[in-house]
């Protein structure tokens, strides 16, 4: 307060502060706070139709929120990968609403079945992917290869789930997609690597609930980029590259 520091402890009753103001002089209060682990959070501002001559209202979230029915909504909100930064800004208002914010959570359950669910289409994605750079790259593939990379990935996958009941999520599907990714890699080989990382790791994409679409995407478009950059007749060969750069120039 007035550059001063006023330490709260308890606030389950409020907290008051006394002191004497000259007929006049204007004292600045600035509360700054942490709000943790709730599914909701609200700022009292009016529960009637008053005015508001000067009111500025900062919050960061980590992760987007829900505005309630009949909430006050932002006058700015900007949204970054570290989480939403809203700000209310008020001059000369008059107002009955309050700020009232609400945040999902998701439950293991919701998770797993998202990251489970993505899992087959994640395969076919990088069945697709895998065809075409073992095309491109000349590269050789056995149908026994190829069936036991696929169960290899089913097991890498299934032992995910398993250690979901002995570790966390976060811990867990890694640890299974690593299993997977090894015991596809050693199957098809270490050149089929873009492929079997594609099939074991993109449904982790899921256990960051607030980034998964960015994510996906992001993996989209460098696959994208993949293809286009190491598609044949986009540069010779070194091969040929060589006896041209060794051939004498007459003139």
């Amino acid at each position: 307060m007035n550059g001063r520091e006023l330490a709260a402890a308890d606030l389950m009753n409020g907290n008051g502060w006394q002191g004497q103001l000259n007929p006049g002089q204007t004292a600045h209060v600035t509360v700054t706070y942490r709000h943790q682990g709730a599914r909701g959070w609200q700022y009292l501002l009016s529960d009637r139709r008053e005015p508001i001559r000067n009111f500025n209202l900062n919050i960061r979230t980590n992760q987007a929120p829900k505005f309630a029915r009949y909430s006050l909504y932002p006058t700015r909100s900007a949204r970054t990968l570290g989480g939403t930064n809203l700000s209310w800004n008020l001059k000369n208002v008059i107002t009955a609403q309050n700020v009232s914010l609400s945040f999902t959570v998701s439950s293991l359950r919701e998770t797993l079945a998202k990251l489970y669910a993505f899992a087959p289409l994640a395969l076919l994605l990088a069945g697709l992917f895998g065809l075409v750079w073992t095309r491109w790259r000349r590269l050789d593939a056995t149908p026994l290869a190829l069936g036991l990379a696929v169960l290899g990935l089913l097991a890498g996958t299934a032992l995910g789930g398993v250690l979901m009941s002995y570790l966390p999520a976060y811990l867990a599907a890694p640890l299974g997609a690593a299993v997977a990714a090894l015991l596809a890699l050693r199957s098809l080989g270490t050149a089929h690597w873009p492929p079997v990382l594609l099939a074991s790791a993109l449904p982790l994409a899921f256990l960051f609930t607030n980034h998964a679409g960015l994510i996906l995407v992001g993996v989209g478009v460098l696959i994208l980029g993949t293809l286009i950059w190491t598609r044949p007749g986009l540069t010779p060969p070194l091969a040929r590259r060589a006896p041209l750069a060794k051939r004498p120039v007459t003139t």
